[in-house]
């Protein structure tokens, strides 16, 4: 962000610039973040990871599935995340992320705290 005219000189008297960023907080990127892993399957990339299975007892070999196991448990999965992370756009007097395949959420232009998802 921009800090306004009255608040962009330094202590040199020098005009600075200020950058600040976050993540937008969607459900589903909150889910994930408690779950410490990926959940659900992105719009254009693939799915969450496929973990290794281990086989009956600590000291077997694990079980690496197949990639047509892969891309078949993707291929019919519907829980695709609003990663809400495309354009932000100021619009009716609101700061709205969006992404191509969900409902945009609505975030603070000072804080850039997500407020949550807007209709």
């Amino acid at each position: 962000t921009i800090p306004p005219k009255s608040s962009t000189r330094g202590k040199n008297n020098k005009r600075q610039v200020v950058f600040q960023s976050r993540f937008v907080e969607t459900e589903c990127f909150k889910e994930e973040r408690q779950a410490n892993q990926f959940l659900y399957r992105r719009a254009f990339g693939t799915g969450p990871a496929m973990g290794t299975k281990r086989g009956k007892g600590l000291d077997t070999k694990p079980v690496i599935p197949s990639l047509w196991s892969k891309v078949t448990k993707q291929a019919f999965k519907n829980d695709i995340k609003n990663t809400s992370n495309t354009h932000v756009v100021a619009f009716g007097g609101k700061v709205l992320t969006l992404v191509d395949g969900g409902c945009p959420y609505q975030i603070d232009p000072k804080t850039l705290k997500t407020l949550g998802p807007d209709d």
